[in-house]
């Protein structure tokens, strides 16, 4: 990577387009059959969770399910009902819905108390390809309630922790102190970025205190995670405070040599702006963050061999991430999913 503006190869672009064609990304022209998504299988929610689903133009009259059990009938309705909505609230991305039930029977509000719950999503489906029609069933997936951790006789005059819808309302900084902020310097560089892969799309950094994260984070799929995109706030990227920390320190106090911590950081943020770009799948996700991250990099003004250092230590990182993140047959030098195949290209060749 040099100092000039870094020129993006028109194979990078082409597998790109394919990857968002093929591998989880959108296309309206394609059909998808009903599916749940969020909350995911085994996720800890709020009282009130919100229900994200992806229905297509050959499903109706969709319904979500909430219940203490997974018993159903052949309809898909269930056979201990707590609560349902019809998911009519549509998001920006394609065919994606959501909805919340504005009464729990367990309750009587619009609130669930804690415990242990199942979710599902029953649709009629037409697909005139099926050569058939008829109720299909996405689920049930199992979430659980934690309970509640605020004292009996309130807060005690401390602020109650923020969960990540109150993103759009925070203040936007250049610099990062630690507070519940969105990051503007890395806003504007992930929007270069997007730009630079043929996508572009402007999302919003937020970067989130530690007090907050944990309630922030609570209804992610992964524990323990450094950042996360969410369909359901498809214009943000949440950062934990760690990656922050990392970032701030690459961007303001950088060590003078690259090192494993930093490189983490900005090949996270890399990665979920991939997903946000509309990659699901993680190991694809994580093979095209690991090959252009130093681009990001580039636009947060690091250049040269300190860029090239961290390039290095992203293939270092790699090769010691879960298995559900690697995939060591199609991302390698040469591989199915190498974005310049006839070019020595990072981070094989920095």
């Amino acid at each position: 990577m040099c100092d000039l503006v870094p020129k993006s190869p028109l194979a990078k672009l082409v597998v790109f387009a394919l990857a968002l064609g093929v591998a989880g990304g959108f296309s309206p022209s394609v059909a998808h059959a009903g599916s749940g998504i969020q909350p995911a299988n085994g996720a800890t929610t709020s009282e009130a969770p919100t229900f994200l689903v992806s229905l297509d133009q050959y499903d109706s009259l969709a319904s979500v399910h909430v219940s203490t059990s997974t018993e159903m009938t052949s309809t898909g309705s269930p056979v201990v009902a707590v609560g349902s909505c019809s998911p009519t609230t549509p998001l920006p991305e394609p065919n994606m819905y959501t909805c919340a039930p504005s009464t729990y029977s367990s309750t009587g509000s619009s609130k669930l108390a804690s415990g242990t719950y199942y979710w599902w999503v029953a649709f009629l489906r037409n697909d005139p390809a099926e050569g058939s029609s008829g109720t299909r069933v996405s689920g049930p997936f199992q979430f659980t309630v934690a309970a509640s951790t605020t004292p009996a006789g309130g807060s005690g005059g401390v602020a109650p922790t923020r969960t990540r819808a109150a993103a759009p309302n925070l203040p936007t900084v250049q610099r990062w102190r630690g507070a519940s902020v969105k990051q503007g310097r890395l806003s504007a560089a992930v929007y270069q970025y997007s730009k630079w892969l043929g996508y572009p799309r402007r999302v919003a950094v937020a970067c989130w205190s530690d007090r907050d994260w944990p309630t922030v984070s609570e209804s992610a799929e992964h524990h323990n995670l450094l950042g996360f995109w969410a369909p359901l706030q498809p214009r943000w990227l949440h950062l934990a405070p760690q990656t922050c920390r990392a970032m701030e320190t690459l961007l303001t106090s950088r060590p003078q040599y690259p090192n494993v911590i930093t490189a983490n950081a900005l090949d996270t943020v890399a990665h979920e702006m991939i997903h946000a770009m509309g990659i699901r799948t993680e190991p694809l996700t994580e093979c095209f963050a690991m090959q252009t991250a130093d681009v990001l990099g580039w636009y947060l003004g690091i250049r040269g061999q300190y860029l090239k250092g961290l390039s290095r230590l992203f293939l270092a990182a790699y090769k010691l991430l879960p298995a559900r993140y690697r995939d060591p047959v199609r991302c390698r030098e040469g591989g199915a999913w190498d974005l310049e195949p006839k070019n020595p290209s990072s981070p094989w060749h920095p």
